[in-house]
């Protein structure tokens, strides 16, 4: 390994750590933590990549904005202490042992988030500190997956892409380290009627089901790093053109050389640059208040846009489910807003308990691990816990089931840890039944779980975001008006005309080369002009410094602008233009939102958007038949069950609408000539 500088120990740098950020370590608890986790990392002599990763993160925080925390290691207090991390394991009660674990031989994954346009800056740092020749990027190698290998197989035959919708949306879905996904496309072309289907007109295609697993290109890691105590090409071949040496992660990890993971994150570049804008210093964030309600009352009004994280459709989903009123609620969200918890019902169960419903605990035994959590599993930690302490399992046999539970590596997987865990269970009271469907709850909930340390993380995240929004609105929706495309910047523009903030698209004295806050208002760059590219830019950039006239034509563009922003709500331009109103066809135009906010129909309405989607299904797909399944009802359906899926817009949401299976014959070959002769709206 590298061998660092060292000026002092690791606890005399933690002590000058909890100086600095007011930690009392005579207090009982912090002190007997501090012992325990330097114990173990003497123990292992790691103290090599805490000095490293405490120097890298010292420089990165004095130029730039760094997250609180990725990963496990905001479970440690010692990473806190020397700065590597933001976050009081001990305030958040976050488990040391998620992160480094006695029995554990290999150096733990410390990942970083830097803003993404400042990355580079450490990279050049590590490399100028430890020489050039000692630091190169990871490489890695992408494989096969079931749209990748029947893009790639239907390219060289020849055959349509809009034939191979259906199938994609008939193969199942595997979590990344369970073996079966990577045969999951042969088995759909094989088995399923759709993938039959198109294998009788297109034989050939079989091959892509062949391909999955397989690698089809070399590439640079997006955020690893090694660090070598000899040159990199004393380890493996060298690229300097990507930087990057010929070796992935675990090739890394074989050759024991330093990994460090540092992610280029979009989110901070927005925050930094809202901070700017509203004139306040990079350290604002360590010093403002966490339980401001303005700033949960952000995600409780539903106005999600620029939010970290809750832009994504399930996380906001859930989030109105319940009345949000600390960090707490916002680490829960993020770890239940994710494809497992939310089709097992555990993320709905957590929102309908803290709006009040009961909370109930499979065991009395269960109630200190998670009463917190509404007797609902939230975190790997807590199953970490129970098998320890409840269970009585060794710390190795924790460890791996950890690693089980975190790679997702699915069922199989976790079978050798059923015995000793429904044993325990059932040592402290419960049931043998109730003890297995305990384990199966575990089973399916280590599938997609979080931990909490990276809950707690990125919860802050989103947190800073709702702080900036609620009190500096206009900062921040320029720095994040800034980095999204047209649609996105609608969406965000039209959360603050509904409340009272306009802005003005293009101001042809103040526009720059960004969004940006001037008198008090919101104003839009230059860039957004429809026909001026960057060299028009540049050169109205270079002639406003040097006090000169404009260009006739950049003078003329400036004077009558032409942006996708003239308009805030063109779906709503385009009903009036037509003239439902006039026709009587409905009383009253309505946002989509505001007819259906909980996704039931209310009344019968008559919805009118753009079509995002229109797409051939079938109610036999095999994901479809294991959902009916699921709700207690009968799989396979008999009789016609094609039918026509359609995803409809208008300026407020996009909404899911659907002509039967009884509707197909007669409705959807008109449906699919009308958008084939370009009308853009639909009626449903």
């Amino acid at each position: 390994m590298v061998s660092p500088d060292r000026t002092a120990t690791l606890a005399e740098m933690c002590k000058e750590g909890a100086r600095s950020l007011g930690v009392d370590l005579g207090d009982a608890e912090y002190s007997a933590r501090l012992k325990m986790e330097l114990e173990t990392i003497y123990s292992k002599n790691f103290e090599d990549y805490f000095y490293i990763l405490a120097n890298m993160m010292q420089f990165a925080r004095s130029r730039m904005l760094c997250g609180p925390a990725r990963g496990s290691a905001a479970g440690s207090l010692v990473c806190f202490l020397l700065g590597i991390t933001s976050v009081d394991p001990v305030k958040y009660g976050l488990l040391f042992f998620r992160f480094l674990d006695p029995n554990r031989s290999d150096i733990p994954d410390i990942d970083v988030d830097l803003p993404d346009v400042k990355r580079h800056l450490v990279y050049e740092y590590l490399a100028q500190k430890y020489g050039a020749d000692h630091i190169a990027k990871l490489g890695t190698v992408a494989l096969y997956k079931a749209k990748s290998a029947l893009t790639a197989a239907s390219k060289a035959l020849g055959v349509p892409k809009f034939e191979l919708d259906p199938i994609l949306d008939a193969v199942e879905n595997y979590v990344g380290g369970d073996n079966r996904a990577d045969t999951a496309l042969e088995v759909s072309l094989r088995e399923s009627s759709i993938g039959k289907k198109l294998l009788i007109k297109h034989p050939a295609l079989a091959i892509a089901g062949r391909l999955g697993g397989h690698p089809t290109h070399a590439s640079t890691h997006a955020a690893g790093v090694v660090l070598t105590k000899l040159p990199v090409t004393s380890y493996a071949s060298y690229d300097s053109l990507s930087q990057s040496i010929h070796c992935d992660k675990k090739d890394a990890e074989e050759l024991e050389l330093l990994k460090i993971d540092s992610l280029g994150l979009k989110q901070l570049s927005i925050y930094e640059e809202a901070l700017e804008q509203a004139g306040l210093d990079r350290s604002f964030f360590d010093t403002m208040p966490l339980d401001d309600e303005a700033a949960f009352e952000v995600l409780n009004k539903g106005h999600t846009s620029g939010i970290f994280q809750f832009e994504g459709g399930a996380l906001s989903a859930l989030a109105k489910e319940v009345t949000i009123i600390s960090l707490d609620d916002l680490s829960a969200l993020s770890a239940l807003a994710r494809p497992g918890p939310l089709s097992s019902g555990a993320a709905h169960s957590w929102a309908h308990r803290h709006s009040g419903g009961k909370v109930e605990f499979q065991h009395e035994c269960l109630r200190p691990y998670l009463e917190d959590t509404k007797g609902v599993l939230v975190y790997q930690e807590t199953i970490m816990l129970i098998a320890r302490e409840l269970c009585q399992m060794p710390w190795g046999q924790v460890s791996q089931l950890r690693k089980a539970i975190a790679k997702s590596m699915g069922t199989e997987a976790m079978k050798p840890f059923s015995e000793p865990f429904v044993a325990g269970m059932m040592n402290h009271g419960m049931s043998e039944t109730k003890a297995i469907a305990f384990w199966r709850e575990i089973v399916g909930f280590g599938k997609y779980s979080f931990n909490k340390s990276h809950s707690v993380s990125y919860g802050l995240m989103s947190y800073y975001g709702c702080y900036l929004k609620a009190h500096h609105p206009l900062a921040f929706a320029a720095a994040s008006l800034q980095r999204k495309d047209s649609e996105a910047q609608l969406t965000f523009l039209r959360e603050l005309d509904a409340e009272g903030i306009t802005y003005t698209a293009i101001d042809a004295e103040r526009s720059t080369d960004k969004w940006q806050v001037a008198n008090g208002r919101l104003i839009g760059p230059i860039t957004l002009i429809k026909g001026l590219g960057p060299k028009m830019l540049k050169t109205i950039m270079s002639c406003r410094a040097r006090g000169e006239s404009l260009p006739d034509r950049a003078a003329k563009l400036l004077a009558d602008p032409v942006t996708d922003l003239d308009e805030l709500y063109p779906v709503r331009k385009m009903i009036a233009e037509i003239g439902l109103e006039k026709n009587k066809i409905r009383s009253k135009v309505t946002k989509i939102a505001d007819v259906v906010p909980d996704g039931s129909w209310q009344d019968d309405v008559l919805i009118v958007g753009v079509v995002d989607v229109c797409a051939e299904r079938d109610e036999n797909e095999k994901k479809r038949i294991e959902d009916r399944i699921g709700r207690g009802q009968k799989g396979v359906m008999a009789g016609a069950t094609k039918f026509l899926e359609l995803r409809v817009r208008d300026d407020s949401v996009t909404y899911y609408c659907k002509i039967g299976k009884n509707e197909y014959q007669a409705f959807s070959p008109k449906v699919k000539k009308a958008f084939s002769d370009g009308l853009t709206l639909v009626c449903c």
